[in-house]
């Protein structure tokens, strides 16, 4: 007899634990309150700060791109995405556009061959746009690199994605 009065507080102790921590869980994670996240895409970083502000939600740069043809500073992609419910003070990921393009050290591409030439430059992230020749007793030996028209350095800063020229 004794055992099974046991059992039984046991058993409402077990129930009324489980009731009890949903009901906390319920309350703590805010359960059912849902926010629309909104289309930032498009948007300036200002514009995006204030609606994000009102809406509840924080965003956080996840990366940033250069394009040519975006002013720095709009935003254009975002995570999630726009209309997807989420909880408030969720954080919203967003990559947004850079004012200026990345700059990388020139590398040295003269005084070897093309092939090698070719290798590095398309390894810092860079292209050949054109080659030039000039009389040497090794055809494909790069002399010189040329950026923009002009002689260029190993180590002067310059636009990744540039195109360089070969002589």
């Amino acid at each position: 007899r004794t055992f099974w009065k046991n059992i039984g507080i046991m058993t409402l102790i077990v129930i009324v634990l489980i009731i009890a921590i949903q009901l906390v869980l319920r309350n703590y994670t805010d359960h059912g309150e849902e926010i629309q996240v909104p289309n930032l895409t498009g948007m300036e970083l200002k514009n995006a700060d204030e609606l994000c502000y009102k809406k509840q939600l924080t965003w956080l740069i996840q990366d940033s791109i250069y394009n040519k043809n975006l002013p720095g500073g709009v935003i254009i992609d975002q995570y999630p995405p726009a209309g997807f419910r989420v909880k408030k003070n969720r954080k919203i990921f967003l990559t947004s556009s850079r004012w200026y393009p990345e700059m990388i050290p020139m590398p040295k591409v003269y005084d070897m061959s093309y092939r090698q030439a070719k290798r590095v430059i398309e390894s810092q992230g860079l292209y050949i746009d054109s080659l030039e020749y000039e009389p040497y007793f090794a055809r494909t030996y790069v002399l010189k690199q040329k950026y923009e028209g002009i002689i260029i350095d190993e180590g002067t800063p310059i636009e990744k994605g540039a195109g360089i020229v070969l002589v």
